[in-house]
């Protein structure tokens, strides 16, 4: 069964969860994609609101969009039966999600429609997920593809291929304030948390252009790899991911420094990439599947299966990872978060020991810790002879300690499991 966690707890477990000795235990990844989510044809952007609740899936082949609820209640996935189409432009590409709780708890989706030079501006209850209020057209004129909006929710920035721009609309005047031009065949669009920043993948130019959204003028232009797509800012705004579709990897950004610090593999023709604090997305289009980079050692962590050409990468929060199959019509939901399994607790008080039995699950690191106070010591854990369970076990000293079995996929955010079991001797 699913376990919520809350950022304050999983971040109180980082320091004891990340550092002890631990079984890192291969197996299959896709254990973790627990189902499919039917959308429109030929999906391409998908975007999940800051809230982290409402998710947004363009159907290119539809000339459409669904809405949907990313964490349904008790199960904390997709609801098919809650799940809100919404016409749209020629050709939808992508789209972007402004929520802020001060709204009334409305958010705004902006969708690039690259068939008919248009953005559909579509009001969104982020509590039942339905149409506020009637979707607007803007006439933004050329190839509208990539699609990105401030925190403050205040401009938007569109890329366009026709006239290799990006444009800046604003959304109080309701018109576009400047283009800015970029590298040719413009896609992917980011901006920076404090608006200060845009960057463009320029899929014909091989580079990302890096704009001052003040000055309205590129500050600098990154070589990265072959035909870029995609390009998402890490959470603390330091990396910035590129997905090459036409090398097969995602170049890695310094933001501060503007220049590519490292070039990862993944698989054939990625185009969408989504990070979290801890890791990095790849959808690879030609390969079918998704690639998760450890965003700390910039390694590959698992490559998990999703649908038919998957394109598009969005995350809900530190739950769950939703990616646009676009030859199978669908989503797939990944999670992002082992289970957190019922321990078995046996204890023995001449050797002041505890060991903790729990269910092997694939591809999930094993830690142990025990804390009594101000102090803490770390378990081991071991795979059972018949393979089918975990044991860890911990030696302790007088006292009443506090013992907690943690779990953790390769690209968790943190450990989880507080099972905090009490042992006195």
């Amino acid at each position: 069964m699913k376990r919520f966690w809350t950022v304050s707890l999983l971040m109180s477990l980082l320091a004891v969860a990340t550092a002890g000795p631990v079984l890192a235990k291969t197996g299959d990844p896709n254990a973790y994609v627990p189902g499919k989510f039917a959308v429109g044809a030929a999906p391409k952007g998908v975007a999940v609101s800051g809230t982290g609740t409402l998710g947004v899936a363009v159907n290119s082949g539809a000339n459409s969009v669904t809405l949907f609820n990313t964490c349904a209640p008790k199960s904390c996935q997709p609801d098919p039966n809650s799940a809100v189409t919404v016409p749209v432009g020629k050709q939808p590409s992508d789209v972007a999600i402004w929520s802020d709780p001060t709204q009334g708890g409305v958010a705004r989706a902006y969708v690039t429609n690259s068939g008919d030079g248009t953005m559909t501006i579509i009001p969104v209850s982020v509590f039942s997920f339905q149409v506020a209020s009637s979707p607007t057209s803007f006439n933004v004129g050329g190839e509208p593809t990539g699609v990105a909006v401030s925190a403050d929710g205040r401009w938007v920035y569109i890329s366009d291929k026709t006239s290799n721009t990006l444009i800046f609309y604003d959304t109080v005047g309701q018109r576009i304030a400047a283009t800015v031009p970029v590298g040719a065949g413009p896609w992917g669009v980011a901006v920076s948390a404090d608006g200060a920043t845009a960057y463009v993948a320029n899929n014909g130019a091989g580079t990302v252009s890096v704009v001052n959204t003040t000055t309205r003028q590129v500050v600098a232009t990154i070589p990265v790899g072959l035909a870029p797509g995609d390009l998402a800012l890490a959470p603390s705004g330091k990396s910035l991911y590129v997905a090459n579709n036409g090398s097969g990897s995602i170049s890695v950004i310094d933001s501060a420094a503007n220049k590519v610090i490292k070039t990862v593999t993944v698989g054939n023709q990625p185009w969408g990439v989504a990070a979290t604090g801890s890791a990095v997305f790849v959808a690879n289009y030609g390969s079918g599947t998704v690639s998760v980079i450890d965003a700390a050692s910039l390694k590959s962590a698992a490559t998990i299966k999703s649908g038919v050409n998957p394109f598009g990468v969005g995350v809900n929060g530190q739950q769950s990872v939703f990616v646009s199959n676009s030859g199978s019509n669908n989503l797939s939901n990944i999670d992002q978060l082992a289970d957190v399994p019922a321990v078995k607790w046996t204890s023995s008080n001449s050797a002041k020991s505890v060991t903790g039995s729990v269910p092997f699950m694939p591809a999930v690191t094993y830690s142990m810790i025990a804390t009594k106070g101000s102090t803490s010591k770390k378990g081991s854990c071991s795979t059972s002879s018949s393979g089918s369970s975990v044991v860890c076990k911990v030696t302790l000293s007088k006292g009443t300690w506090r013992v907690s079995v943690l779990t953790r996929l390769p690209w968790q955010p943190v450990a989880a499991g507080q099972q905090n079991k009490k042992f006195t001797f």
